[in-house]
């Protein structure tokens, strides 16, 4: 077991300081049958930091000549069951290509290379499915990371709408909050008593509540639904950085943030129900 192997990275999110986060491993069974304990990663990590570089597509060198290299890897560990990384893409005009393909959603997966060094056969009590005997490795050298069009593992995409989800679940959340905040601002300014306040507070969030409710039970159904477009559930990002929820902004009581915060709030929600809703149709 001393030649390379690939594995599949799940994009979740670019982050407020501009950089690319995703998932490199899990410590699941990959469609090889195979585990990799997420301890096997990090005596290799060091290494990797020393020179984290991403290239494109698993190339050492351009066609041309150039460097393949699109950008690095700013933060790399391994956090609970997951080998986690942060990339910062390159000012190159490669580099700059790769990020807006990232950016739209045209690409969202990567690759990541690595030689196993060690490992042992274990049983794997999968319950009905019974026990499945499986190679678990328990050390590995993370040798590169790369960026893919396509994810070598055909599963990655079911995997990978589930991130989709999870996303749009954290989008709803922020959401709620915004709106909630802009609520409280908007009801001090119009100089109700405390009473009344509370009163139009609470039947506003029950309503919030209802909705992200039924929103999120339609991405549960999406789920379900092999054949759904990878990008369906793509159109939500995360709250723009500054966006008031609960912070200095949404605490001001002159009306600064007006109807027009509550409709831009408001649209953002509609964008991920609009996306979510030509999902399900999709059926």
């Amino acid at each position: 077991m001393n030649s390379e192997k690939f594995i599949f990275a799940m994009v979740k999110r670019f982050n407020d300081a501009g950089e690319l986060e995703a998932v490199a491993s899990t410590g699941s069974l990959d469609r090889d049958s195979e585990i990799i304990k997420p301890e096997a990663w990090r005596a290799s990590l060091p290494t990797y930091r020393s020179n984290a570089v991403i290239l494109a597509t698993h190339m050492h060198r351009l066609s041309t000549g150039d460097s393949p290299v699109i950008g690095s890897a700013s933060f790399i560990d391994v956090q609970g069951s997951e080998l986690v990384f942060r990339m910062k893409f390159a000012g190159t005009e490669l580099g700059r290509q790769y990020e807006q393909l990232y950016r739209e959603g045209h690409m969202k997966a990567f690759s990541v290379g690595f030689w196993p060094v060690n490992g042992e056969w274990q049983d794997l009590d999968r319950g009905k499915a019974g026990r499945k005997r499986v190679w678990v490795h328990t050390e590995v050298n993370l040798l590169e990371i790369s960026a893919v069009p396509v994810p070598a593992n055909p599963e990655a995409l079911v995997r990978m709408r589930e991130l989709e989800a999870r996303a749009a679940g954290e989008t709803l959340s922020g959401v709620k909050a915004e709106l909630e905040a802009i609520v409280k601002a908007q009801l001090a300014a119009a100089g109700l008593g405390k009473d009344a306040i509370e009163n139009l507070k609470s039947e506003i969030i029950k309503r919030l509540d209802e909705a992200v409710m039924e929103i999120r039970d339609q991405v549960s159904q999406a789920l379900e639904i092999v054949e759904l477009p990878s990008d369906s559930l793509g159109q939500a990002n995360p709250p723009a950085k500054g966006a008031p929820a609960g912070g200095e902004k949404a605490g001001r009581a002159d009306g600064g943030e007006g109807a027009g915060g509550i409709d831009r709030a408001a649209g953002r929600l509609l964008k991920v129900c609009g996306g979510l809703g030509t999902t399900k149709q999709g059926r």
